[in-house]
């Protein structure tokens, strides 16, 4: 869930309630219904390579709503909490250990304004930005919503491939792989 969060920049919760029915891995393509966004919209998200290996690798559990993460088989993953408890432990052992400060007041929603600020720092527009996160504010607001209605769909798929491999790049940095 946090690695798709890292190159998605999708909610939490869009990503953790995710069914296998919303993806076409052939395409590249995840169809987010309006009734799962916070803005009650529909989008497309289009999966880089990075996102795909990912969901290729999941196990399909069969479950009633055919979640992609479920610890029942019936409902959505959820215990949020404890899983960022343990990867705040995973990211401060080393750092405490180098005698580096511990990460604190961190949240999962940061890794979406990552993505959002580093997206924009290798050259994507703000407007595509806004479209790959489903935001209204700016590309889809006020005249420009209902004038202007370009979907960007080829510039958001090239948004989402460059930053998955701007984040593979910044990983790769960061591991020292």
């Amino acid at each position: 869930i946090v690695r798709l969060l890292m190159l998605t920049g999708q909610r939490l919760r869009e990503v953790a309630h995710a069914s296998w029915d919303e993806f076409d891995l052939e395409k590249g393509e995840w169809s987010i219904p309006g009734e799962r966004t916070k803005n009650k919209l529909p989008t497309v998200v289009f999966l880089n390579e990075q996102a795909l290996e990912i969901l290729r690798g999941l196990p399909v559990i069969k479950s009633k709503g055919r979640y992609l993460f479920t610890t029942t088989g019936e409902t959505p993953v959820s215990g949020f909490s404890r899983c960022k408890s343990r990867l705040d432990a995973i990211i401060n052992k080393p750092r405490i250990k180098s005698g580096d400060e511990p990460l604190v007041d961190w949240w999962f929603h940061d890794l979406r304004r990552t993505m959002s600020t580093n997206c924009q720092r290798i050259g994507i527009s703000p407007e595509v930005v806004d479209l790959m996160q489903n935001h209204v504010e700016g590309a889809r607001s006020g005249t420009r919503g209902s004038y202007q209605l370009y979907r960007y769909a080829d510039e958001r798929r090239a948004g989402f491939n460059r930053w998955g491999k701007e984040l593979e790049l910044i990983l790769s940095k960061s591991t020292g792989d």
